[in-house]
């Protein structure tokens, strides 16, 4: 009897150490993984695959109509809407930086450094120069009403107050829309001249 206890102990202490051992090897041979890093890694690789599908639908469908846009970009222009870099007030003039058209590539590096064209604006005493402000939305759809109404005789109601300003107002970074006296291209290295210059709110 107590034979067999002994072989009884005797095998519990062996399965004991056997386990503790499968433990121990079995630890040292599995790699330690890093669990935020791997979900780190996981979404990443979420993010470039969605940019990678997001790019392919954009060359498919959006880039097309970019390049239509380009070619129409190419013939010439009345009017062009930028960021003015400089403003000369000596000499009358504004550098204005206009985006160019997407034409391939990522399209998130294209958003977050587009070409550019640096256009020389020209003011003169007849150029026009007003700062545009939404008029109160509901005044507005009223006056668009009545204006229905009487059949749309005369000019329409406006839906903007505007004020108007000299270039000594303007400043460098504010968003512009310009028309132009004559037609012009992108492309080309001449001096535009402003028939009228527009600033939003």
């Amino acid at each position: 009897m107590e034979t067999k206890i002994k072989n009884v102990i005797s095998l519990l202490i062996g399965a004991i150490i056997i386990f503790l051992a499968g433990c121990f090897f079995g630890k040292s041979l599995v790699p330690v993984v890093d669990v935020g890093k791997v979900k780190l890694e996981t979404k990443q690789e979420m993010l470039n695959g969605f940019r990678q599908k997001l790019n392919s639908k954009i060359e498919e469908d959006l880039l097309p109509m970019f390049v239509r846009l380009r070619e129409r970009g190419e013939m010439p222009l009345t009017s062009l809407t930028g960021k003015i870099s400089v403003v000369n007030v000596q000499n009358n003039t504004l550098k204005v930086k206009v985006s160019n058209l997407y034409e391939a590539g990522d399209f998130f590096d294209y958003l977050n450094e587009p070409n550019y064209y640096i256009k020389t604006v020209r003011v003169d005493e007849e150029t026009k120069i007003v700062e545009q402000e939404s008029r109160d939305r509901g005044e507005y759809i009223k006056e668009m009403e009545e204006y229905a109404r009487k059949g749309r005789v005369g000019p329409a109601p406006e839906p903007y107050i505007e004020t108007e300003l000299s270039i000594e107002d303007l400043e460098e970074g504010w968003e512009v829309t310009i028309d132009t006296e004559s037609e012009f291209k992108l492309e080309e290295e001449k001096v535009i001249q402003a028939k009228k210059i527009i600033i939003r709110e």
